[in-house]
């Protein structure tokens, strides 16, 4: 069944200008700055040109009927699950490849047909039930540990964790707190990056991450709660617990998933699977790993707000 679209209403107008309004005022600024330290702001430039690009086809989707906005987040979701394969050098493992591509469009299936979402909670185990009976259809050990691990990971950054803003959207609403996390999260990151090459001096992790720095992390924090709190009507409820959360969960969550897919990357001894996309250098998991662990941590907190669950557990 096709639903309506929310091209037409207000708010939904209102958060498209906003942010490619933003993108818009960002990419002029480093467009000049460019111009005198060419070099330093490169990537960020590239990065904005190629956000200047994707919003507008976000925007549309994201506006568009019931299932469309579905169709991409699953669309998104393979896509980037067949670059980890690719990176990680096991995409000639059909079986592994294809099992993964199943259960993410298995999981569309089921939040299309508004099955309960509870089935989802185990939804990782009877994954890694079924491609552990892998090796012994196929009656093959070598490397299977290997394959399993790697195919589990996949799933549960890429097929399960990022499917959620596919549950998010079936909030009230939760079309526009799933823009709501993506701008926070361009934004965080947008900063993190400015701040920490022009002011970041303490680094913390000198092996696995040699140019994060406190600064950045403080700075980019505290200038996402900023902006959390400016766009705090894109939320169904506005009170101060929402936007908070959710600035805060950005900030964090979005910063772990970079590290963890900037430590899988250095372990695998490479620095992009090679897929530019749109416009950049970047990968799409570059652009994707900053939400694998901010869609599900939303989502169940939203819920336990919404349920009162603090307040009668911890209250």
């Amino acid at each position: 069944m096709i639903g309506n679209s929310t091209w037409l209403e207000p708010l939904f107008i209102r958060t498209s200008l906003v942010a490619c309004g933003f993108l818009a005022v960002a990419y002029i600024f480093f467009y000049f700055i460019s111009k005198v330290k060419p070099n330093k702001y490169l990537s960020l430039k590239a990065s904005f040109i190629s956000w200047l690009v994707v919003a507008p086809l976000l925007f549309l989707l994201a506006g568009a009927p019931s299932p469309f906005p579905l169709v991409a987040i699953i669309l998104v979701s393979i896509y980037s699950s067949k670059t980890f394969f690719r990176m990680s050098g096991i995409y000639h493992r059909s079986l592994f490849v294809l099992t993964n591509y199943f259960f993410i469009f298995l999981q569309g299936y089921f939040i299309y047909k508004g099955f309960d979402h509870s089935v989802m909670h185990i939804m990782p185990m009877i994954f890694l039930s079924v491609i552990c009976l892998i090796p012994i259809l196929t009656d093959n050990y070598e490397h299977m540990i290997q394959y399993i691990g790697l195919s589990l990971l996949s799933f549960l950054f890429f097929g399960w964790g990022l499917i959620h803003f596919a549950m998010i959207v079936g909030f009230e609403k939760g079309i526009y707190i799933a823009l709501y996390l993506i701008i926070l999260s361009e934004f965080n990151d947008g900063i993190y990056k400015l701040v920490n090459l022009e002011w970041g001096k303490n680094k913390p992790l000198k092996k696995l991450a040699p140019r994060l720095s406190l600064e950045a992390l403080i700075v980019s924090m505290a200038l996402t709660l900023l902006v959390a709190w400016a766009l705090r009507s894109s939320l169904p409820i506005r009170t101060e617990i929402y936007w908070v959360s959710a600035g805060v969960v950005v900030s964090i969550f979005g910063r772990i998933g970079s590290l963890v897919m900037t430590m899988i990357r250095k372990d695998l001894g490479i620095k992009d699977s090679g897929n530019v996309f749109i416009i950049g250098k970047d990968d799409i998991i570059a652009r994707v790993d900053k939400l694998i662990f901010v869609a599900p941590i939303i989502y169940y907190l939203f819920i336990a707000l919404d349920t009162g669950f603090f307040s009668q557990h911890l209250g």
